[in-house]
């Protein structure tokens, strides 16, 4: 019995001292702590999964519907069109909420709600940087009525290009929110071993570098045939390490508990 219990003390040590952890700097240069206990990393993890995949491709979904409608509105003089096309992205943003309150509200209910968490705000903080960098791919033309201000390109070469960057620049933030969440999850499971740790961060690199380089090099063959003026390349280059496509300082906003 004396036994069990200095092993049950030895783990319980362990987590204590994993919970006094930083994430790793870089990629987390904006702090954020690996979880204190296992309901906390439980909370954490599910809060992430969702603001970065679920929460965020709904409203990516929502501004790709709108570009391209109003785009269609916008070329052949429709108001009418216009105006449907406003009315579903203001639908589609109320629905992207509606899914959030009720994913929110069943985690509150489950209970464990870590103390440093202040779940509208990270949802807030999340969901503006989504938006901002859409507004700064799509920087050419007028921006419509509805919010946020993002602009609906006139010309169709433009308009298909900016379409193009985007769906190389959200792929590419998807792609490392998946590689960052589960970076934390191999920190969690390493439990300060330092095989492990280094394991998990070689993962992380690689996944990091691989995905990186691919979206580059599509950004680079995309700007051989065309370049607007509003987003040289440097600048559509410059879209991978910003924002929606940097995911770390949001994990370390999610990743609060200490």
């Amino acid at each position: 019995m004396p036994s069990r219990v200095l092993v049950l003390s030895a783990l319980l040590l362990s987590r204590l001292v994993a919970a006094q952890t930083p994430l790793p700097d870089p990629p987390f240069i904006n702090g954020g702590y690996l979880p204190p206990d296992v309901t906390s990393a439980q909370f954490e993890d599910q809060l992430a999964a969702f603001l970065l995949g679920d929460d965020r491709a709904a409203h990516v979904h929502c501004v790709t519907k709108l570009v391209a409608g109003l785009f269609h509105a916008n070329q052949s003089g429709n108001a009418a069109m216009a105006a449907e096309v406003g009315a579903h992205y203001n639908d589609c943003r109320a629905a992207a909420y509606t899914g959030w309150v009720a994913f929110r509200d069943a985690l509150v209910a489950a209970g464990g709600v870590p103390a440093c968490l202040t779940l509208d705000a990270v949802h807030a903080t999340i969901e503006n940087v989504t938006y901002l960098t859409l507004a700064n791919i799509f920087c050419n033309g007028t921006a419509p009525s509805v919010e946020p201000r993002i602009k609906i390109a006139s010309d169709r070469v433009i308009e298909r290009h900016l379409r193009s960057v985007a769906r190389i620049v959200l792929g590419y933030a998807a792609r490392q929110a998946r590689c960052t969440r589960t970076y934390v999850g191999g920190l969690e499971k390493a439990g300060g071993n330092p095989a492990l740790v280094a394991a998990a961060k070689e993962m992380f690199d690689e996944c990091y570098v691989t995905s990186r380089f691919a979206a580059e090099e599509r950004i680079r063959r995309l700007y051989a045939k065309n370049s607007p003026a509003c987003l040289p390349a440097p600048s559509a280059l410059s879209a991978l390490g910003e924002h929606i496509a940097a995911p770390w300082a949001q994990v370390a906003d999610l990743y609060c508990a200490q």
